[in-house]
């Protein structure tokens, strides 16, 4: 991707009715000392990369951005003008999908798209978000009935091509039953529904999803969930600690977690699963603006591994 900046001025000996008006107001409000003030145009294009690209300019200036009898035009080509474009798969039942598109559009400022699953093309997106809710009404258990669709093969594709994964809650009862992330969800310990703030201990900030964190910050997210309890046997947790795959862990388990695990990601370090909701905390003024660094984390990563063309 290129970032073309497009500056656009009128020619020399051009009437100027607009700078005249600006430098007139300059001069009431006592600014004197200005004596011309040319009104011009100033453009941002993203384009792709192509070696004609500085002729298609030239043709784009003179054909349409600006008037080559009375105007003159300069532009430089930068590196940049890397927008990232989040996937957000919405499955039947999904009820934090916009949350979700929320975060990455409005809060992070990047492209997003809702996709239902059984249309959704991953091909072309830079990271793919799984979002909490009840897929398929919890029916045999959290998201097994999600792990079948067709959708799933395409994650596991795009897992294995290094596409960063985050599912939340739901989306993290997905990843296990898909088998993207080991372990399994359990009911939770009071057998309860559970929906308020939890503080959690990042464990591991050397993920995509956490380098914004310190090691050892505490960080205050929601949960909302009913089988949350992280379930897996000694092997496998000895696996997770001595690959450092737990990502977060409950500063007071709620909810009775194997070794107060809140969150983990795989040994490849692209697919995090977590059952609290960083995208419910997003903004100070929903109490708690600690889950944007994960978002902020994934962007800066993934733009400095485009970038270094990794």
């Amino acid at each position: 991707m290129k970032l073309v900046k497009v500056h656009i001025t009128l020619k020399e000996g051009v009437l100027d009715p607009q700078g005249k008006a600006v430098q007139g107001s300059l001069n009431t409000l006592g600014y004197d000392h200005v004596n011309e003030v040319r009104v011009g145009k100033y453009l941002e294009l993203t384009v792709n990369d192509d070696a004609n690209i500085e002729q298609e300019i030239e043709e784009m200036c003179n054909k349409l951005l600006a008037n080559p009898v009375i105007e003159n035009y300069s532009y430089t080509v930068e590196e940049g003008g890397y927008t990232v474009r989040f996937a957000v798969i919405v499955f039947p039942g999904s009820n934090c999908d916009r949350d979700m598109y929320y975060a990455a559009k409005d809060a992070l400022g990047e492209e997003a798209d809702l996709l239902w699953y059984k249309e959704a093309n991953l091909e072309g997106y830079d990271a793919i978000l799984l979002p909490g809710g009840f897929s398929y009404g919890d029916y045999l258990r959290s998201g097994a009935i999600a792990s079948t669709s067709n959708i799933v093969q395409q994650l596991r594709q795009q897992a294995a091509n290094g596409i960063p994964i985050l599912g939340v809650c739901n989306g993290f009862q997905i990843l296990l039953e898909s088998g993207l992330l080991p372990g399994a969800m359990l009911r939770n310990k009071n057998l309860k529904f559970m929906c308020h703030f939890e503080d959690l201990v990042v464990e591991n900030n050397h993920t995509l999803f956490t380098t914004k964190y310190e090691k050892g910050e505490v960080i205050s997210i929601p949960i909302a969930h009913h089988d949350g309890n992280y379930y897996c046997d000694d092997e496998t947790l000895a696996r997770l600690k001595e690959n450092n795959q737990i990502v977060f862990t409950y500063q007071n388990n709620p909810n009775g977690s194997v070794h107060d695990i809140a969150g983990i990601i795989n040994e490849q370090g692209n697919v995090l699963g977590m059952m609290p909701h960083p995208e419910r905390a997003v903004e100070a003024i929903l109490n708690s603006d600690d889950g944007l660094k994960l978002f902020q984390s994934m962007l800066e990563n993934w733009r400095e591994r485009y970038v270094a063309g990794v």
